[in-house]
């Protein structure tokens, strides 16, 4: 069962990236067989420019 939204920064890539928005962050992440793997948590107080 997946959460939040496929995260189009990262379609080039051969997984499937999923992100999702909370405390004020935006968590990127994938999930594997067994486990779910935290790829990137960025601070949405940044410039946007910095999220890439």
């Amino acid at each position: 069962m997946s959460i939040g939204t496929v995260d189009d920064q990262f379609a080039h890539l051969k997984r499937q990236y999923r992100k999702i928005f909370a405390e004020g962050c935006k968590i990127t992440y994938r999930e594997g067989k067994d486990k779910i793997f935290i790829t990137r948590v960025f601070d949405q107080k940044q410039l946007p420019s910095k999220n890439k």
